[in-house]
């Protein structure tokens, strides 16, 4: 009932009453939505991928870019194991062990000559080499080994060392780049014979200007070259194999984040700019309020932090003290390096730095006794028809839910089956195709190889045979399980994608070919981009917490999960496109079932049968129960059992 006569403080104090009530409701409404975002983005990341937060923020915000730069970073691994094996054919293929022991001895030699040589040559003092070794006596030992070995096998290792350098010299290359190191820092160095001076004391030593040392994927060493003011006498780790594949391991994951970082910043700066302007429009889209809305959220949470200055030693100087609840993250132009600051826990997933409830090693020990490693090794990793069950089934799922394709799934599979094709000869012939496929991040953990046993007793024991015998059985376990045709099943097709997604920027572009364009950056957008497609059909390097975990014990867990992350994504992202894709599919698939057992009656079927094939196929479907006919495809030989 409507009151009267009231007082004006009465009057104010009830419509102050009714708007604070308006003002809670809301505010419990933000709360109960808050809440609901948060479990639901919680839930992702422990059961489907780890790093979906950041991923999710930075595409909803308008940084898809970047996202991909993310998304493509893991296959920075697979690009340095490439990489190694590639080196490994010109360095250490065809030695025995006992030979890739002396190969490494003439490498730090000739390391520790060209180190006091150039440091003559400049007027710098002299290092101290572990055992006091001088220069002197590195060239005594390389002439005693020449005429140990002969002249023929001493030419051969020193050329396998040449090329060990040139790989070292590469490595430099792609970090000036990338700007890791200033182009004096490679000038420098490019003209010695450079290996990094890896102590075992050294080897742990502040790894977190690009990975946290929580993460399983840490190992950057901070200083990126280590400067040789002065040496130590201990212990030099002289494994010039482990020393290679470390450190391409670390400078491609280097470059990888540095490349990712740096476009995060450049994104940042370019879109507050755009956000700013939309915020000012009036009539707003949908999408335009989400852009707006989740680049607020990542502007609290990424802060820029610009360099104010440098320190009498040349370290840079920051404007903002790191806030609480925040951590570093870098990024280096022209060797100088740059400060991101980034809130704790999108900085945990953003480098994807969680760890998990069991460690690598535990893993491995989980997988033996519970017998995952025995049922991958069988199913996939050292089944040699695997390829015949994985083609039909990726072949599908790419032409059902890649982006790349159209709204026709029938159009989709012979564009996919000639794309496919395409992939795999670049993959044969080790083409510029598939070699910027690697670079850019397109390798990764593949089924194929979830089923080898890798740190196990048995893997201990093949290590301790003879190098050159070792590559021999390599070589027969290779042709037996058919390694070639089950790297041309997984990987032909993500060749497939991303050579298609590289047309289909092309011709959005406006180009024909990707070498009209002269814009490196744009050259590195679009592979990227192409890579992270491709990645995305089926990602293993993604997973939950929880699910990577627990896919020691539960045979290819993660691998189901993110099957059906891919599904999830397509339905969020492309509804319409993804539903009339998927009921074509089902389509096709239920007319070749029902086509082949209707051609087996015909074919087959008794001739004194009156009923036509389609009568005797629908009689025969009554047989079958309801669980059989939902769970599987149900095709008919077409002769009658008696019974």
């Amino acid at each position: 009932e409507r009151q009267k006569n009231l007082s004006v403080p009465e009057v104010r104090k009830k419509i102050a009453e009714s708007f604070n009530k308006a003002d809670e409701a809301l505010q419990d409404k933000k709360t109960t939505t808050e809440k609901i975002d948060k479990a639901f983005r919680n839930f992702i990341a422990r059961f489907f991928d780890r790093q979906f937060v950041p991923k999710f923020i930075l595409n909803k915000a308008g940084g898809r870019l970047v996202r991909n730069y993310l998304i493509a970073s893991k296959g920075a691994t697979g690009y340095a194991k490439q990489m190694y094996d590639e080196a490994y054919a010109k360095i250490y293929k065809g030695l025995t062990s006992a030979e890739i022991k002396t190969l490494d001895k003439m490498i730090q030699l000739r390391r520790f000559i060209a180190i006091d040589k150039n440091r003559a040559e400049n007027n710098m003092p002299d290092v101290v080499h572990p055992d006091f070794i001088n220069r002197q006596d590195a060239e005594i030992e390389l002439a005693e080994l020449e005429k140990e070995l002969g002249a023929e096998k001493f030419k051969d290792l020193n050329k396998r060392a040449d090329a060990y350098f040139d790989e070292f010299r590469g490595l430099l290359t792609e970090m000036q780049k990338s700007g890791l190191i200033s182009k004096e820092s490679l000038d420098m160095f490019f003209e010695i014979d450079y290996q990094p001076r890896m102590f075992l004391e050294f080897l742990q030593n502040n790894e977190t200007d690009f990975v946290p040392e929580t993460s399983s994927n840490a190992s950057l060493s901070a200083d990126q070259i280590k400067k040789l003011e002065e040496g130590l006498n201990t212990s030099l780790i002289y494994d010039s194999q482990y020393l290679l594949s470390r450190s391409m391991n670390i400078r491609a994951k280097a470059i990888a984040m540095n490349n990712t970082n740096k476009k995060l910043v450049e994104f940042m700066e370019k879109q507050a700019k755009v956000v700013d302007d939309l915020k000012n429009k009036k009539d707003k889209t949908q999408k335009e309020k989400d852009t707006i809305k989740y680049f607020d959220e990542l502007s609290k949470r990424v802060k820029i932090n610009p360099i104010i200055g440098f320190t009498d030693t040349g370290s840079p100087k920051y404007k903002y003290a790191l806030p609480n609840g925040f951590k570093n993250a870098y990024y280096y132009i022209d060797g100088v390096k740059h400060s991101i600051m980034m809130e704790e826990a999108l900085h945990e997933q953003y480098f994807d730095s969680a760890k998990g409830f069991l460690n690598g090693n535990t893993k491995e020990v989980v997988a033996m006794a519970s017998g995952t490693a025995v049922v991958k090794a069988l199913a996939t990793g050292n089944n040699p028809t695997f390829f015949i069950t994985n083609t039909p089934r990726d072949f599908f799922f790419i032409a059902t839910f890649s982006e790349e394709y159209g709204m026709s799934v029938l159009v989709n599979m012979a564009k996919l089956a000639k794309d496919a094709t395409l992939g795999i000869r670049d993959i044969k012939k080790g083409n510029g195709n598939f070699k910027n496929f690697v670079k850019y991040g397109g390798m990764m953990d593949f089924l194929k190889d979830q089923g080898k046993l890798k740190h196990t007793e048995i893997q201990k024991l093949f290590d301790k045979i003879d190098n050159k015998k070792r590559e021999g059985i390599g070589t027969v376990l290779n042709f037996v399980t058919a390694s070639k045709l089950q790297m041309y099943s997984e990987i032909g097709f993500r060749m497939a994608v991303f050579n298609r997604s590289v047309k289909n920027q092309l011709k959005e572009l406006g180009y024909t070919k990707i070498e009209d364009i002269k814009d490196q950056s744009q050259v590195d957008d679009i592979y990227t981009n192409a890579v992270a497609s491709a990645r995305g059909i089926m990602d293993f390097n993604q997973g939950g917490k929880i699910t990577k975990d627990a896919d020691a014990f539960i045979p290819y867990l993660n691998a189901a999960t993110q099957g059906t992350r891919v599904m999830f994504d397509n339905f969020r992202e492309r509804p319409f496109e993804t539903t009339f894709r998927t009921a074509q599919t089902a389509g096709v698939f239920s007319g070749a079932v029902i086509g082949l057992s209707i051609a087996a009656f015909s074919a087959f079927g008794d001739d004194d049968d009156e009923m036509t094939p389609t009568e005797r196929y629908l009689y025969a479907k009554k047989g079958v129960s309801k669980y059989d006919q939902t769970n599987y495809f149900i095709i008919f030989t077409g002769q009658k059992t008696e019974s």
